[in-house]
């Protein structure tokens, strides 16, 4: 028996970020991700306007069991019910677009996600990053400062991160 060429692929990129995705699109991209059960990285950016609807449906029942993910995907339930089935993921970059409704939750258990050790974190609110950094040994973070901003998410920012920087000097 010859193994179907699917198994091969490790590493997958769909970015549509400059474009609107339809439902039929969606529907395709999921059908895509459940066929490759091998996949250690994978790339899902799609555009503001996607990104913030609700497209994380497309995760769901995903079979392979990443190492490293990027995505613009909102950070919502269908995303925390993705990252909870992925244990082995060492690499997460959200660049995650900022929801009008900024007292979304987006909830995380510590215990979720215990290799990660790089963490990437651009447009998201304070709330995301405090969840994703709780109990967790970082050893790279990056994050980004929104424009809209205000003076109090800067500090809080710096206030979550200074712990983790302190502890990467040497």
């Amino acid at each position: 028996n010859v193994p179907d060429a699917s198994t091969f692929v490790r590493e997958l990129h769909l970015e549509f970020l400059n474009n609107s995705v339809t439902s039929t699109l969606l529907r395709l991209i999921r059908n895509a991700l459940l066929m490759v059960p091998s996949l250690k990285k994978l790339i899902l950016a799609l555009s503001v306007e996607d990104s913030l609807s609700n497209t994380g449906w497309v995760l769901d029942d995903f079979p392979a069991s990443l190492e490293a993910l990027e995505t613009s995907l909102a950070c919502d339930q269908s995303l925390t019910r993705f990252l909870e089935a992925q244990p082995r993921i060492e690499t997460l970059f959200l660049h995650g677009f900022r929801k009008r409704d900024s007292n979304a939750v987006f909830t995380l258990s510590s215990s979720v996600l215990p290799r990660l050790v790089c963490l990437t974190v651009l447009g998201s609110h304070t709330h995301v990053l405090r969840t994703l950094i709780a109990g967790r040994a970082l050893k790279v973070l990056y994050i980004s400062f929104h424009r809209e901003d205000e003076e109090t998410q800067y500090t809080n920012k710096l206030t979550l991160v200074k712990p983790i920087v302190d502890s990467l000097r040497c």
